[in-house]
C-alpha cells in the first residue's frame, strides 16, 4: 500500500467517524437483515460462510450488493476490511475480507459504515455484524 493511499484511507475512516459523530441521528444501524433500502436504491450484505458470522481473528469474505447505487460512489469505513481484487469484475458487487479482533469489536459486534451521495442527499448507515470465536 502506498503511503498516499494509506492517508486517503485515514482522512476517510477520519471522517466517516466524525459525520458519524455529528450526524448520529441520521444514521441508520443494520443489525439483523442486513439490508439498506431508501426508495428504489438497495444496498446488501452477505457473510459468505455457512454459519453468517464472522470468525474473530480469522479471513472472512464477504460481498456488498448494489442496485440503483453507484458502486464506485460508496465509501466502507472499518476496522480490518480490505476490498477483495474480484470487486474490480463485477459492476453491481464488491467483496470485501473482513478480519475482526476482539479489540475492533462493539459489544461483539464488527461496526462497519457505508456511505454514498445520492441527488445531493448523503446516505449512511452501519452494519453491526456478529461475530464468534
Amino acid at each position: 500500500m502506498t503511503k498516499k493511499t494509506h492517508f486517503s484511507k485515514i482522512i476517510l475512516t477520519t471522517l466517516l467517524i466524525t459525520l458519524s459523530i455529528s450526524c448520529g441521528s441520521n444514521i441508520k444501524t443494520l443489525s439483523k437483515n442486513f439490508v439498506f433500502k431508501k426508495g428504489n436504491e438497495k444496498i446488501t450484505f452477505e457473510i459468505l460462510n455457512e454459519k453468517q458470522v464472522l470468525s474473530l481473528s480469522k479471513s472472512n469474505r464477504t460481498k456488498f450488493t448494489f442496485y440503483n447505487v453507484d458502486k464506485t460512489k460508496v465509501n466502507l469505513a472499518g476496522q480490518t476490511i480490505r476490498i477483495l481484487p474480484e470487486s474490480q469484475t463485477s459492476e453491481n458487487e464488491t467483496f470485501i475480507e473482513m478480519s475482526p479482533k476482539p479489540e475492533n469489536l462493539i459489544d461483539g459486534k464488527l461496526s462497519v459504515i457505508v456511505s454514498y451521495k445520492n441527488e445531493g442527499e448523503m446516505r449512511i448507515f452501519k452494519l453491526l455484524i456478529p461475530t464468534e470465536n
